[in-house]
């Protein structure tokens, strides 16, 4: 409950990010529960942690990447306007 208001704290907009997380890695933890085979399990494993880790490349790197494309394109002479 602390990391909710701490989030909210920060930017009330992420909440979404962190509520959406813990449901994702709560229900996948009930399906892997309740999958009978180990491909079923294994499945609802990588699809939480693909997302997860989605999600932390999109938040965390988008803009170290943009950025370092938009330098170099802008090196062959292009001008890039990148962000919001």
């Amino acid at each position: 409950m602390s990391s909710y208001f701490f989030y909210a704290c920060w930017d009330y907009r992420f909440l979404f990010l962190l509520l959406f997380s813990t449901l994702l890695d709560f229900f996948s933890g009930i399906k892997i529960e309740e999958a009978r085979t180990n491909k079923a399990k294994t499945f609802w494993l990588w699809l939480s942690i693909g997302i997860n880790v989605g999600f932390l490349g999109v938040f965390k790197y988008f803009n170290f990447f943009a950025g370092s494309f938009a330098e170099m394109i802008g090196g062959f002479g292009f001008k890039v306007i990148y962000g919001l």
